[in-house]
């Protein structure tokens, strides 16, 4: 029996960065892990930038546009990444514009609803297409982004959304933290490496790819496998506050890992925890509440 469709209202912590010029494509392609070169106008890209020391700046996904690629990243890193971008663009034919009028959406549960729609979209992996002037971006099979200019997101709420109801904003984060997916936050900004985070397994860094910042540290990081932490899944109920980068601590309360990532709903935490690999199913808890544990969940797999 499939599930109800919805979507989120407006996702004010999604934020969109427009870049235009005749070394835009050049220009991104040379800061990402991922080749920009394979996008097209009926697929999206993931991607991250990283320091040169190997650390993650910000995670993307990017679309193309007629004249231009758009950025969504993390609302909190804006500024500080539309200034970096800005440095980095000196001397080149680039125009970066953060000012813009894009607003993001998210459709939940929606694998019945978009098979009727476009059956062949439905089933591809990193597709995207346009209805009613907007992107859809799929996710996962149920799980989908719709970016747009405001005017036109709230025209396809009126019209072909008209019968899908309204979620809990909370539910794109947590059916993201249930695909092991982070963003970026200021807090976590050039904290870990693409392998802690899981990018290596989400298809962010990209094999065989040109240079890029940081690449020979990450590709070390890869031939080694040495990378001694990653990103888990937890869920446990609790009455505590917490907060990014708060510890992750196992029964003897020795710290093990950190929070990255968390939401709340109806008393139940969804967490994502940069924690130790040898780390398997056993019993944690954040910082020194022990009488709230946190128990591992599979991550699942993205169809």
């Amino acid at each position: 029996m499939s599930k109800t469709p919805q979507r989120t209202p407006i996702e004010k912590r999604i934020a969109f960065i427009e870049i235009a010029g005749a070394d835009a494509g050049s220009f991104l392609n040379n800061l990402l892990s991922s080749s920009i070169l394979e996008l097209t106008d009926s697929n999206y890209i993931s991607s991250a930038w990283h320091s040169q020391s190997g650390k993650v700046k910000c995670i993307v996904k990017i679309i193309k546009n007629s004249n231009c690629y758009v950025l969504a990243i993390n609302k909190s890193i804006k500024q500080l990444i539309t200034t970096q971008l800005l440095k980095y663009s000196l001397n080149l034919k680039v125009d970066i514009l953060s000012d813009n009028d894009y607003v993001a959406i998210s459709l939940l549960n929606a694998s019945q609803w978009m098979k009727e729609i476009n059956p062949d979209f439905a089933k591809k992996r990193n597709g995207m297409i346009e209805i009613d002037e907007c992107r859809f971006l799929r996710v996962d099979k149920d799980f989908y982004s719709i970016f747009g200019k405001s005017n036109n997101i709230e025209k396809l709420i009126r019209s072909t959304l008209e019968s899908i109801t309204t979620c809990d904003k909370n539910e794109s984060i947590k059916k993201e933290i249930s695909l092991g997916m982070t963003n970026i936050s200021k807090n976590i900004y050039e904290t870990f490496t693409p392998q802690m985070l899981n990018l290596d397994t989400l298809q962010m860094i990209a094999d065989g790819k040109g240079c890029y910042p940081g690449q020979e540290i990450i590709n070390r990081i890869n031939i080694l496998g040495n990378t001694k932490r990653r990103i888990k899944y937890y869920i446990g109920k609790s009455n505590l506050k917490v907060k990014s980068m708060s510890e992750i601590v196992d029964l003897d309360n020795r710290k093990i890992g950190n929070l990255i990532r968390y939401v709340k709903i109806k008393n139940v935490y969804h967490i994502l925890a940069v924690v130790e690999v040898n780390r398997k199913h056993e019993e944690v808890f954040i910082s020194n509440s022990k009488n709230y544990p946190i128990h591992e969940q599979e991550i699942k797999n993205i169809l």
